[in-house]
């Protein structure tokens, strides 16, 4: 690195751009290779059991070396771990694109994984070395901009390409991104050593593996496999055992994986509840929103990605708002902004309906990204100011470890309720239906004059044709209903974490 480049006052934004490249990757990624899923599947002929190993090997490879980077930092130096992390990831996803047997695209996830975790953490530990306290706000809300703007038309852009060159050109399209911030980052980034003599705490990585992998299985498998079977039982147990270990190993251990002693900070503690309660939100209606959009309203994927499109260029332009807010502000006021329009925008979710029109959908979206853009910028500039310098890595670590976490729990229990809520509201409108009911006869009265005028028919024809056409309305009713019961209960999760912002230590405001 130029040592004349590096004491110009514009090197640290040029720093701060070359790794929001390798943040956009890693939202590259969440936004188009679960669109190719369904064509893999039928590529390899596989059933959704095999298939979603493609999504869980790589999310349980990014928690599992999360936590490992910041001793990674200290012992390599977070330049080459960043340079790695583009190279396994790149690499992999080359690999995977050419590999003509799922267990290889399965490994090739995993060590896409490995290198993504890096991507979404080691920056962040550039820009609090860079940036003074009084910018840090707004360099992490540039680092969001830049890393959400450019995605806001990958979900429509991977739907095309894999709809008419193939499921690999997924993979084919980020492999352009990470090569030019490889070859922008070997010259321009300088190195971040933090001092440390100590060496890796193998019990501790051990442990956490055996508390992560067991658990993430087991919340992504417990809805289609049962709660209760053995397997799921087994794993939870398992998980619960290692946890266990975990504490004990670290709370004993000289040079701890994780330092627990970050967590009796409040204000770190509290950051940490609404990471998690980020992740439930955030992935757990990227779960549902689809399936709502696309199986029950009709929307084809490419339809259901522009209309995802304002909502990451909301995303985008607001992040460098709540950035500049928590330099200048109280961070407290932009994180509960973040809150408060999370629960309305769930709030107008739960009124969700099949005739809702394509604008208010645009606005749910677009509400529930003011929420990401107010809550991300300032979880971070708040959460990594609360620990010392040296663990600035390991905080982005574990606060992007426990979104993840959340983010597997929000899916597993919004899946479970909604299987649940639907059988529950099928059988509520089931009882409306009964023979006898006076409202069936009513309306079976109705349909049978629209149908006779319609097609014709019988009167026992017309009957029966009016009748299936009153249960597959019951059926969407009830549908509907459960979406909407899934959307309260995120609402009511949200509100929960709004009253613990208040514990949060306030950061003392700046002048421009």
């Amino acid at each position: 690195m130029n040592a004349d480049l590096a004491s110009k006052p514009y090197y640290k934004w040029l720093v701060n751009g070359t790794v929001t490249i390798g943040g956009m990757i890693f939202f590259l990624d969440a936004n188009t290779i679960p669109v190719a899923v369904p064509w893999m599947m039928a590529y390899f002929g596989v059933d959704p059991d095999h298939i979603q190993w493609v999504i869980n090997s790589y999310m349980i490879a990014v928690a599992v070396a999360m936590p490992t980077l910041g001793w990674l930092g200290s012992r390599f130096g977070y330049k080459w771990v960043f340079v790695s992390a583009l190279i396994a990831y790149t690499g992999g996803g080359l690999l995977c694109a050419v590999s003509t047997e799922l267990d290889f695209v399965i490994a090739f996830r995993i060590l896409q994984g490995l290198g993504a975790a890096a991507l979404t953490t080691v920056p962040l530990t550039f820009l609090f070395d860079l940036f003074p306290p009084q910018e840090r706000g707004t360099a992490i809300g540039f680092y969001s901009l830049g890393s959400c703007l450019p995605t806001a038309l990958a979900p429509a852009l991977a739907g095309y390409v894999t709809e008419h060159l193939g499921w690999p050109w997924v993979f084919y399209l980020i492999t352009p991104v990470g090569l030019l911030c490889l070859a922008i980052s070997l010259p321009l980034l300088r190195d971040i050593r933090p001092p440390s003599e100590l060496g890796f705490d193998f019990k501790g990585f051990f442990s956490l593996t055996g508390f992560l992998v067991p658990l993430l299985i087991a919340l992504s498998r417990g809805q289609r496999l049962g709660w209760r079977s053995d397997y799921i039982l087994s794993l939870l147990a398992f998980s619960a055992l290692f946890f266990v270990l975990f504490l004990w190993s670290e709370y004993r251990s000289a040079n701890p994986l994780v330092q627990l002693s970050l967590y009796l900070d409040p204000t770190f503690l509290v950051c940490s509840l609404i990471s998690l309660v980020f992740g439930v939100g955030f992935f757990g209606s990227n779960f549902l929103l689809p399936l709502f959009i696309e199986d029950l309203a009709g929307y084809s994927p490419i339809q259901y990605g522009w209309l995802l499109a304002p909502g990451i260029v909301a995303l985008g332009l607001l992040s460098t708002l709540a950035g500049r807010m928590s330099d200048r502000l109280d961070s407290r006021i932009p994180l509960m902004m973040g809150l408060l329009s999370f629960i309305a925008a769930f709030y107008w979710l739960s009124r969700l309906d099949i005739r809702t029109p394509a604008a208010a959908i645009v606005g749910m979206i677009v509400l529930r990204s003011v929420g990401m853009a107010f809550i991300y910028p300032p979880l971070m500039y708040v959460s990594l100011n609360a620990v010392p310098p040296a663990a600035v890595g390991l905080a982005a670590g574990l606060i992007n470890v426990i979104r993840q976490i959340g983010g597997s729990f929000g899916i597993a229990a919004l899946s479970t309720l909604l299987e649940r809520r639907e059988i529950f509201h099928h059988g509520t409108y089931g009882e409306a239906l009964s023979l006898y009911s006076p409202s069936l006869q009513k309306s079976l009265l109705g349909l049978k004059s629209s149908v006779l005028f319609q097609a014709g028919g019988s009167p026992a024809q017309v009957e029966d044709q009016a009748l299936a056409l009153l249960i597959r309305e019951a059926k969407h009713q009830a549908q509907i209903a459960a979406f909407n019961d899934c959307f309260w209960l995120t609402l009511f999760i949200f509100l929960a974490a709004f009253l613990p912002t208040l514990l949060i230590r306030s950061q003392p405001r700046t002048q421009a």
